[in-house]
């Protein structure tokens, strides 16, 4: 049998959305403030405070929205690289003042997040949750199809996404392939090069990986 199925997938009861303000418990992260390098976004900080107000917010029906997915029917997808991902799909979410979604695309089943497990409270689909505490108090509508496929506009340079026809779309949904060269090559540096690099990685993911309790 396939050793996936052997495992004992974490289903927290009803995985009751809450705000994560005790992080703020931590005094490095109570401390910090923001920090927006506009020459290289990759050395911006961002205050837990921040991170924490961008992803729960209290106007999700009317909040622009990054929605960040991956295409598990055409390639494998390790856990590690999917965190690597994430992590810089965050990083671009607050650049853009978006708040960042994850999903598979049409809700296909990733393998190490099964899908007829990792469902919340209302049977949706949700496979970060599986691992993490939610990103976000927010949830899109839903379509019947096509739901987390990537919005098919290439992104070259970071003007892209604060101007012109990206600027004006509520919900952007993009992957690590339509969004390669101003995600990856232009928000977010992971592994770190340099320690402006660690310090802007390093909030978002005490953010981030929140485990399941």
């Amino acid at each position: 049998p396939d050793p996936i199925d052997r495992i004992d997938w974490p289903v927290p009861a009803g995985w009751e959305v809450k705000t994560p303000w005790h992080l703020l418990d931590d005094p490095r992260w109570a401390s910090l403030q923001t920090k927006v390098n506009e020459e290289d976004p990759r050395k911006s900080v961002y205050s837990m405070r921040d991170i924490i107000e961008n992803q729960f917010r209290s106007d999700c029906g009317e909040r622009q929205m990054l929605i960040f997915s991956i295409h598990v029917t055409t390639g494998t997808f390790g856990v590690f690289s999917v965190m690597n991902q994430v992590m810089t799909a965050l990083s671009a979410a607050l650049y853009m003042n978006r708040t960042l979604m994850f999903f598979t695309s049409d809700g296909h089943s990733w393998q190490f997040a099964n899908s007829t497990y990792c469902k919340d409270s209302r049977g949706r689909y949700q496979p970060w949750n599986c691992y993490f505490e939610p990103l976000t108090n927010c949830d899109p509508l839903r379509g019947k199809g096509g739901f987390g496929r990537p919005t098919a506009i290439w992104l070259h340079r970071l003007s892209d996404i604060t101007t012109g026809r990206f600027s004006r779309l509520k919900h952007y949904t993009t992957d690590a392939v339509y969004s390669q060269k101003v995600f990856f090559g232009y928000l977010g540096q992971n592994p770190p090069m340099e320690h402006a690099h660690m310090a802007h990685n390093a909030p978002m993911a005490g953010f981030l990986f929140r485990p399941v309790a």
